[in-house]
């Protein structure tokens, strides 16, 4: 297997998977849980993939695809933006009001959703 800096990861509808940057290969293809409809968005941090779909983000580990953990974000909209800085992961909405908060032991993720934003800066 590929050491996680030599993988490229993907996503569309509810399927992430890690290509080998070098061969275009499959290395690992995962299906989200949830069927919502909504943008999937990704991220990478440490170790770990966050996918972010239908109001959920998902922890990913990149080595073999597994999913850590799941995390509901309450709301309509579905969507998850998230981003990174300075060793952490943030994800913030329009309004750039944080909504929710899951922190891990080596890293954090925080996830928010468009809709709950809205009505937060409402």
């Amino acid at each position: 297997m590929p050491e996680t800096h030599d993988l490229l990861f993907i996503g569309s509808g509810r399927t992430v998977a890690a290509l080998d940057r070098l061969t275009g290969k499959t290395v690992w293809r995962i299906k989200l849980p949830r069927l919502f409809g909504s943008p999937l968005t990704l991220m990478t941090h440490g170790s770990e993939l966050y996918a972010g779909r239908g109001g959920y983000v998902y922890c990913i580990d990149q080595r073999n695809g597994t999913i850590l953990w799941e995390r509901g974000v309450n709301s309509s909209g579905g969507m998850v933006f998230m981003t990174s800085n300075g060793g952490s992961a943030s994800a913030q909405a329009a309004a750039g009001h944080v909504v929710a908060q899951q922190q891990a032991a080596t890293s954090a993720a925080v996830v928010a959703s468009a809709a709950a934003a809205a009505a937060a800066a409402g």
